[in-house]
């Protein structure tokens, strides 16, 4: 299941480029330097929604080490409300993504599942946040941040590949 939603996590890059109005180009330059030239591609056009809704770079990377914590009481301020911004549309369309493959692996939806340990949640096919952001419980809410990480790591993955962003030219 996991590499499987790797498969269609990059298989849906695509889509979520084309709603960037940005393009993916084979590109001879290195690995680190295409890096640094997808992330400001990528930020120019989610920079002034990040900022909208408060979500620095600062915060997310403080909130993915409380995340290697088990024991740490998970608070994040920010979850998805209006869908106004671009990112905010981007992180419900990953999400979205996510349940429409589990579902084609026969996955189902069951709120209990959340007291099942991984493995036995995989062996059942069964998850308890196979639904819509508005249906989150406030302890939920701090999840979002697995919607966020797809999102925010293409142009990385991109660059690894050896691709170079760039603005979409009709």
């Amino acid at each position: 299941n996991d590499r499987r939603s790797s498969i269609a996590q990059a298989k849906h890059i695509k889509v979520k480029l084309k709603a960037l109005r940005l393009q993916k180009v084979k590109s001879d330059k290195k690995i680190d330097k295409l890096a640094k030239i997808n992330r400001a591609v990528f930020d120019k056009v989610l920079d002034s929604d990040r900022e909208k809704l408060n979500l620095t770079d600062e915060e997310l990377c403080n909130f993915a080490e409380l995340l290697k914590k088990s024991d740490t009481q998970l608070e994040f301020h920010y979850f998805p409300k209006e869908y106004d911004t671009l990112f905010e549309k981007l992180l419900r369309a990953e999400h979205n993504r996510w349940i429409a493959m589990l579902v084609m692996m026969d996955n189902h939806y069951n709120p209990k599942a959340k007291d099942m340990e991984k493995e036995e949640r995989k062996i059942k096919k069964v998850h308890h946040l196979m639904k819509p952001f508005e249906e989150f419980s406030d302890d939920e809410k701090p999840l979002v941040f697995y919607d966020i990480y797809p999102l925010l790591y293409i142009p990385e993955y991109l660059a690894s590949l050896k691709y170079e962003l760039k603005e979409y030219k009709k």
